[in-house]
Formats: C-alpha cells, sequence, structure tokens
C-alpha cells in the first residue's frame, strides 16, 4: 500500500509533472551494510538520477534500495537497522545534492537520515528524539527554498512541532514551539509549499484550535494566518496548488457551514470559502482536487445529487452534471480524478456499468465512459495517484473479469484502452501500484505470484518484464518507490 498523509492523500506526486517528488520512510539511527554493485546512476550533484525503494531480500529486513533502471543496477543502498531487523524507509525527498528521508532503528526509533545514493554517504541527519521517535511516517515533506518542512518530536519542546531540515544536522531545526508548555503541541500538519512559505494546519491553544497557518521559516514568520472556526476546529485539509491560488477544505462553525471549498492567495483577506457546495450545516464531502483548467476539479457532495464531480475557478462551483442522476453517488469517497492534457481520468459509476473509467473536460457534454473493461463487475478501485503518464499514454490498474488486477494502458481512445500484460495468471491479481516514470520506461511493483518485485514495461506485453528478483525465497514487498531524474 502507498503511505498516506494525515488528510488521507497520497504522498507520491509523479516524476513527468515536473513536480517535487516525495515519498516518505520510516527512521532510525544505527548502522549496517550496503551495497555498490553494478549501480551507475548520476549521484551527489543537482543532476543526481536515481530510483530510490523500499523492499526486503530474505537476507535483510525492508530497507532502502536503488536501483538505474537495470538488473545489475538495483542494489540495496544499506541495511541501516541490521540483525534482519526493517528500517522500513519511506518519504524519499530530494533537496538539492541529497536524498532525505526517514527510517527507524531498535536504537534510535523513527528518524531523519539522508543520502547522495551511496553507502558511504547514507547517514542518520539527527537523533531529534533520542531513544524515541522523532520524526512520523506518514508525513510529506515540502521543499521551500532548499529545506524540507517536517513535523518533528523533540520532548524538550513538549512534543509534536514545525521542523525543517537541508539534510545536515546543523540545518536541521526547530522552526517555532507553536503552543509551548510541557506536554502540548501544536501538531502541525497537512502541510503544502506555496508561494514561498510552507502552509499546514496547526492548534496554538491561544484561542484557536486547529486553524490555517504560514511559516516563511524563521520563527517570527510563522504564525496563525486565519481563525477560520471561531468556534471549534476547521481543520483544514486537502491543499492543493492550482493557478495561482491555493485550494482547500475547511469547515465554518461560526457560519454554520460543513466542510467545504476554501481559496486563500496567501492572505487572511485573500481567504475566502469558494462555495456551500451543501448548502447549511451538511458537509460536501470534498476529495480528490486536482489542478484543471482555470481552477480545480474535484468530487463533492451537494446533498440531493450524491458524490458527483465538480469544477472551481475560484469565484464560484459548478457541478458538471448529475451524471448518475438522483441521490446516488457517480463516484465514491476516497477517489481522485487525474488531469493530462486538459483531460480528467476517473473511475465511476452510473445506472449501468459498476466503476469503470471515465473521461472529462469539465462539460457534462463531454463525460462519457471510455471503455467497459469488466461487464460482470467493477474495474477499477483507482485513484489519480494511482495513474501515470508515459509518452502520452496513461497507465493504470484494473481487472477485466477474467483476470485480476493487472497492468493497461489509454490513449484517451476506446481502441487504445487495453490491457498491456496478464502478469499473474490464473484470475488472480498481479496488482502493479507504485507507478512511476524514469529513463523513457515505466517502473512499478507487482506480483506474479513469487512475491511483489520491481518491474519496468516500455507498454508492450513483451517489453514489461521483472527488472530484478531481489527476493528468491519470498515477497520482497517493493513499494515506496519514487523517481528522481
Amino acid at each position: 500500500m502507498k503511505p498516506t498523509t494525515e488528510s488521507g492523500n497520497r504522498i507520491r506526486t509523479l516524476a513527468f509533472t515536473g513536480m517535487t517528488i516525495a515519498a516518505l520512510a520510516a527512521c532510525g539511527g544505527g548502522g549496517g551494510s550496503g551495497g555498490s554493485g553494478g549501480f551507475t546512476g548520476s549521484v551527489g550533484d543537482d543532476s543526481l538520477t536515481l530510483i530510490m525503494f523500499s523492499a526486503a531480500d530474505g537476507a535483510n529486513g525492508v530497507e532502502p534500495w536503488i536501483s538505474d533502471g537495470t538488473t545489475d543496477g538495483t542494489e540495496l543502498l544499506m541495511d541501516i537497522n541490521g540483525s534482519g531487523g526493517s528500517s522500513n524507509p519511506e518519504g524519499f525527498t530530494r533537496i538539492g545534492d541529497r536524498i532525505v528521508f526517514t527510517a527507524e532503528t531498535a536504537a534510535d526509533g523513527r528518524e531523519l537520515w539522508v543520502t547522495d545514493g551511496t553507502a558511504a554517504n547514507t547517514q542518520m541527519v539527527k537523533d531529534i528524539n533520542p531513544g524515541g521517535d522523532g520524526v512520523d511516517a506518514g508525513q510529506a515533506f515540502p521543499v521551500v527554498n532548499g529545506y524540507a518542512y517536517f513535523r518533528g518530536n523533540d520532548p524538550n519542546d513538549g512534543g509534536e512541532e514545525l521542523w525543517r531540515t537541508d539534510g545536515t544536522a546543523a540545518g536541521t531545526e526547530l522552526v517555532s514551539d507553536i503552543r509551548p508548555g510541557d506536554n502540548v503541541a501544536s501538531n502541525p500538519r497537512n502541510m503544502v509549499a506555496f508561494d514561498g512559505e510552507v502552509f499546514f494546519a496547526a492548534s496554538s491553544g491561544n484561542g484557536a484550535d486547529t486553524e490555517l497557518w504560514k511559516s516563511d521559516g524563521s520563527d517570527s514568520g510563522t504564525q496563525l494566518m486565519l481563525n477560520i472556526n471561531s468556534s471549534g476546529d476547521s481543520l483544514p485539509r486537502h491543499f492543493t496548488v492550482a493557478n495561482g491560488s491555493l485550494y482547500f477544505t475547511a469547515t465554518n462553525g461560526a457560519t454554520n457551514n460543513g466542510r467545504e471549498l476554501w481559496i486563500t492567495d496567501g492572505t487572511a483577506t485573500g481567504t475566502q470559502m469558494v462555495e456551500d457546495i451543501n448548502a447549511g450545516t451538511g458537509d460536501a464531502n470534498i476529495d480528490g482536487i486536482v489542478p484543471f483548467g482555470q481552477g480545480v476539479a474535484f468530487f463533492a457532495d451537494d446533498g440531493p445529487s450524491g458524490i458527483e464531480l465538480w469544477t472551481s475557478d475560484g469565484l464560484g462551483a459548478t457541478r458538471v452534471g448529475d451524471l448518475d442522476a438522483g441521490s446516488d453517488d457517480f463516484a465514491q469517497d476516497g477517489f481522485v480524478p487525474f488531469a493530462h492534457d486538459g483531460t480528467l481520468y476517473f473511475a465511476a459509476d452510473d445506472a449501468g456499468t459498476d466503476w469503470e473509467l471515465w473521461t472529462s473536460d469539465g462539460s457534462a457534454a463531454n463525460t462519457d465512459l471510455l471503455r467497459e473493461l469488466n461487464t460482470s463487475g467493477f474495474a477499477l478501485t483507482t485513484t489519480g495517484d494511482d495513474f501515470t503518464v508515459l509518452d502520452d499514454v496513461l497507465y493504470f490498474s484494473a481487472q477485466n473479469g477474467s483476470d485480476g488486477f493487472e497492468l493497461y494502458r489509454t490513449d484517451g481512445l476506446f481502441g487504445g484502452t487495453v490491457q498491456v500484460k496478464d502478469i499473474r495468471a490464473n484470475s488472480q491479481s498481479g496488482s502493479p501500484q507504485d507507478m512511476v516514470v524514469f529513463d523513457g520506461s515505466l517502473i512499478f511493483s507487482a506480483n506474479d505470484g513469487t512475491g511483489r518485485e520491481l518491474r519496468i514495461s516500455d507498454g508492450t506485453e513483451n517489453g514489461t518484464e521483472k527488472l530484478k528478483e531481489i527476493n528468491n525465497s519470498g515477497d520482497a514487498g517493493v513499494d515506496n518507490i519514487v523517481a528522481f531524474e
């Protein structure tokens, strides 16, 4: 399974978008051995190119691995936890010539680590919480001006507060003790980089519950941006940067609104609710906000229509249509659309089909079932983070009723929406996941019946194969794949 943030958003962003790529890791301190075999990727500068992921080879636990996209160049980076234990690395995030991540050891707990892609230069950055966990798993690391921001846990500062790191011990520091005092903490979360600052949800305890905050990286520049709900928590989440604005969801109890769509330009006066989609106190159950057109697209529930596809330009919100008529849900909680080249791709169902692949240009007239892949049941349980583009072709996981969940591709046309390969035969699922693009190929993990291993594809059946048998005696459990190019 891919890691998720506290708000349920997937952490990984896709290589082809040119956006910062982040995944996560479990922290630790300690040392171990690493490989130096056939890896030929570039390390040590801003052109660092490699794939990082977590896996277990049978001799070691779940540890960080690297690959240059070749069999010989796929190797264990370091056995961080040692003695067969697992460091469970995740959160791989590039800062200049370094990659930071979290990992854990029995001695030091979950802490921040750094690497340049070599075992010799893979080490714990700082033991933030000696003897305990200094960093949580499941959080993203937004990068602003050469620093990755995160929620660190130093008991001397009362608990979980806003930290940042440049990948060095000296540059890993508490930004602000937002909620000072013993045994209390602001618990900053749902962080996102926007307009040269980091925005997040936190609680100061000074008349404001969990509200919208921002920081420029200094103590004085870390401040409550707006107390949206003066009578409780607004709990801002689903942060999405689009068209020069930051969209998110929040609850405004003061005016009896449920969770609705909000927008900000980074100032208190420029922060407002876009529209009360589910009028009154009801929640719009907004999910899957993605940049699209002049604003965003998302799924929401206005009450009478159920969960449907919506768009917004920041001035208001428009339901694309009541695509599954009446109060029936057209989409499902947790589903996320994927935008590519002016078209939305998403899993949905209507009165005639179960969860199938649909497309939309944002209008009801051009929102259509692309192809019914499974005539006897649902074809997709896919969210937007499970789609990946290579050479203008979209790759995803689906089932057709006779095979399990396997690798599919589409060029946006009925005839071009086909299975790439039945990786695990006999109606069982290969379950491809963690798809990324690296050096002109699709990299992902799948299980052919011998365990989840690293795979590579050029988009053809013959060109889809296991990159390396990492665990010859069991399941390698390949996960948290991130590509740096």
